[in-house]
Formats: structure tokens, C-alpha cells, sequence
């Protein structure tokens, strides 16, 4: 999953979408004037395209944008178990607790 945000909240409106390198939209989002544009995306390791541009296309501003891009993961001390091969043991009457993320993620116990 990736996080894009942008600073400082400004004079414009934006509109964000993020692409894949075939031009699909993945992900897109729009603020008003002094809200931060913060778009989540769900992705895996590869090329991406991010555009960023002002709301309808009629204002400008002369001050830098800063985009910040976090990739946001889930600890799981199972990992990795996606398999079979790879399922974690578990004792009967055991709890535990562990994270399917990200999108498609399987995790395997025996």
C-alpha cells in the first residue's frame, strides 16, 4: 500500500491520481484549498505514474509542492507463510495474531 501526500496545504485545489506504466488508474483523489492531497494506493513492487495537478485546470501557484510517498506495511510475525510449504505450526489452544495485507496476501497454518 502506498500513501502519497502533499505539502504544504496550499492555495489550490489538486487533484492526484496514481497509474500503472499501461495508463490504468489505481488510485485517484481530489482536496479543496488548504486541505493536504493524501491518496492511498494499493501496490506491489513495480513502476508507477503519479500526476498531480490543479482542479479543472484554471489556477497556478508559484510555491513549491512537496510529495511525500510512504510505503505502509503491516508487521506479521508469521511471515512469510504464503504457502503450503511455508504454513506456520500452531499448538492446539494457541492464539495467534498476524495480518493479511497486503491485497491478495495468504497466510498458511498446520
Amino acid at each position: 500500500m502506498l500513501k502519497i501526500e502533499t505539502e504544504p496545504k496550499g492555495v489550490l485545489d489538486l487533484w492526484g491520481r496514481v497509474l500503472n506504466p499501461e495508463g490504468r488508474i489505481l488510485a485517484e483523489r481530489g482536496c479543496g484549498v488548504g486541505e493536504t492531497l493524501a491518496i492511498n494506493a494499493e501496490a506491489f513492487p513495480g513502476e508507477y505514474r503519479l500526476e498531480i495537478s490543479e482542479w479543472g485546470n484554471n489556477g497556478s501557484s508559484d510555491k513549491p509542492l512537496r510529495v511525500r510517498i510512504t510505503e505502509l506495511t503491516a508487521p506479521d510475525a508469521f511471515e512469510p507463510n504464503d504457502s503450503q510449504a511455508t504454513a506456520r505450526a500452531v499448538r492446539s489452544g494457541e492464539e495467534i495474531r498476524g495480518c493479511t495485507f497486503p491485497v491478495g496476501d495468504q497466510d498458511w497454518f498446520r
